[in-house]
């Protein structure tokens, strides 16, 4: 299969052809049709996971990604052959990544997430979101905001802003978003408030002006 790879940390990935991964106990064979790029992959490449968790090598890379369920292994039952799933591809070794024609991951993945794609998503919008959304949690929950506060999201028209933004929207907060001024109506499509045009003035002097004492 082809595969984009590295045969040691911090080399220049390069594409490979190496053997068909074989879905053994408790994993499936996912025939990947797309995958996206995020930070970790090239934090993968430099070995930024090394001292963490099992590193491979070649070192496959890619995250995150949606694809159909070739075969299952012996005790797998939570998908079936066919199936269309997505998520984020990270079980406890680096290095069976994403951007391959092919992976074998565990059903129930240690590190990431594998799930059916819902009903009407398209895989290439599924395949963009693990990873993004994943932080986007975190970061909301470390903030602490509540229903009726503001929230300020700096650089809002980031795949993880605009998640943040939707997300922050449908829990009740105030969302006060940064984007250039052609962007403004885009980002606020996605439930923003108000939009900061951080060319012209500073974002977080723009949102207290605003509102004051809610933030």
């Amino acid at each position: 299969m082809r595969a984009i790879a590295v045969e040691n940390f911090g080399d220049e990935p390069r594409l490979m052809e190496l053997p068909d991964p074989v879905p053994g106990p408790g994993k499936v064979l996912v025939a990947i049709d797309v995958a996206s790029i995020n930070p970790m992959d090239w934090k993968a490449a430099q070995g930024a996971f090394g001292e963490m968790i099992e590193n491979e090598f070649p070192l496959v890379l890619g995250f995150d990604g949606a694809g159909r369920v070739e075969a299952v292994g012996a005790g797998a039952g939570r998908f079936a052959v066919g199936d269309l799933v997505y998520g984020q591809f990270w079980g406890d070794t680096v290095g069976r990544g994403t951007f391959a024609d092919r992976i074998a991951i565990t059903e129930r993945p240690s590190h990431g997430a594998l799930e059916l794609v819902p009903e009407g998503l398209k895989p290439g919008l599924a395949a963009a979101v693990p990873t993004a959304r994943m932080t986007v949690e975190g970061a909301l929950a470390k903030a602490g905001c509540r229903p009726g506060q503001a929230l300020l999201i700096l650089g809002a028209t980031g795949g993880v802003g605009v998640l943040a933004t939707q997300l922050a929207m449908r829990a009740g907060i105030t969302v006060i978003a940064t984007a250039r001024g052609e962007a403004s109506a885009w980002i606020q499509g996605f439930g923003a408030s108000e939009t900061i045009d951080y060319t012209e003035r500073p974002g977080r002097g723009g949102a207290r002006r605003r509102v004051p004492g809610r933030h």
